[in-house]
């Protein structure tokens, strides 16, 4: 009966792909760990969120291609962290952070040049803070979560840059996008 029932566990793992089984059964995961996961998987959906809101309403190219440009990458970046999080057992969030639903609905009510200067002023908010949290997760435990985090630093670094020449009015670089 036993092995039934082992055998019904491996045909489940296998057949949702592994993911919810696949964490090592060796590491334990530290609350740096964790809330490097949660920091930054809240970050990278509440700025995903907030792009697509900018990609429908913004009247500027520059900013729409900026916000097309976020949602790529966060979401390339959000699916190589949720891979990684599930091998060692940790749940990435799903969705934009509670905190951020009023961001989204002030968004929501603006347009033009208001709409894309609020946005903008977001997405230097959200990388500062971005940026701090992967600074944190360079010192985590997990040499996968570490590594991500040394290789994902110098994008939102990037997007820190970027959010701000455009929030400052110096766009010529996102013209070359």
């Amino acid at each position: 009966m036993r092995n039934y029932y082992l055998t019904a566990i491996a045909a489940a793992c296998l057949s949702i792909g592994g993911a919810v089984c696949s964490a090592s059964p060796t590491y334990h995961p530290t609350p740096s760990d964790r809330m490097f996961v949660r920091e930054a998987g809240y970050g990278g959906n509440d700025e995903i969120a907030l792009s697509k809101i900018a990609i429908r309403k913004s009247n500027s190219p520059t900013v729409r291609n900026f916000a097309a440009m976020m949602v790529a990458q966060h979401s390339q970046a959000g699916a190589k962290l949720k891979m990684i999080a599930a091998s060692i057992g940790i749940r990435v969030p799903d969705g934009p952070d509670p905190a951020h639903w009023l961001a989204e609905a002030k968004l929501n009510l603006l347009k033009g040049a208001g709409f894309n200067h609020a946005y903008l002023t977001m997405m230097v908010k959200d990388h500062s803070a971005a940026d701090h949290v992967f600074q944190m997760g360079t010192t985590v435990n997990n040499d996968k979560l570490r590594n991500f985090a040394l290789e994902t630093l110098p994008v939102v670094e990037n997007h820190l840059k970027m959010a701000t020449e455009l929030e400052l009015g110096k766009s010529s670089r996102m013209a070359a996008m």
